[in-house]
């Protein structure tokens, strides 16, 4: 269930792309102002648009089981480290908002623009959701055993049918 948290980071990033696109709006007409290139159409478009950017706040607020963006997650991961430090674990956590009562799960991190082969599995992402259900802790364990290649590899964290993170790893010497 959605919790005061999830909400208030919502409202706050929406007010912020809100105030960016409305900055953007303003300094472009401004600039065209100046110029003299400015037009009715123009001055229609940007009050139209400050007003459809406005309405699109208010629909998500009473709307709130829209799906907001999918979070991406980093690794980098040097495989000319120790060894005692490429089997250490890496550890990321995201703010994300687990509707379903499923068990989260994670495919295998594939090496892109290679065989399918070339992976890290996905027993070595262990994945941990709080009661809230609020946030999610990835965790890339045992790589010194998988030792990757390098390149990049990419997966998904999923429950039921709804994508919950990104898990982007980055395997470098």
């Amino acid at each position: 269930m959605a919790n005061g948290g999830s909400f208030l980071a919502a409202w706050v990033n929406y007010w912020g792309h809100f105030a960016q696109n409305a900055t953007t709006r303003m300094q472009q007409a401004s600039e065209e102002v100046r110029k003299r290139e400015y037009t009715t159409g123009r001055l229609v478009s940007d009050v139209l648009g400050l007003w459809l950017d406005g309405v699109d706040g208010w629909w998500g607020a009473l709307m709130a089981g829209a799906s907001p963006p999918v979070p991406v997650v980093f690794f980098r991961v040097r495989t000319s480290e120790k060894p005692e430090e490429a089997t250490k674990t890496k550890t990321c956590v995201v703010a994300v908002l687990v509707r379903h009562e499923g068990d989260v799960k994670c495919t295998d991190l594939v090496r892109l623009g290679e065989p399918y082969a070339k992976k890290i599995p996905c027993h070595n992402v262990r994945l941990a959701v709080p009661e809230t259900r609020d946030r999610l802790e990835i965790r890339l364990v045992g790589l010194g055993e998988v030792k990757p290649e390098e390149g990049h590899y990419q997966g998904l964290v999923y429950v039921e049918e709804e994508p919950l993170a990104m898990v982007h790893v980055l395997v470098t010497a």
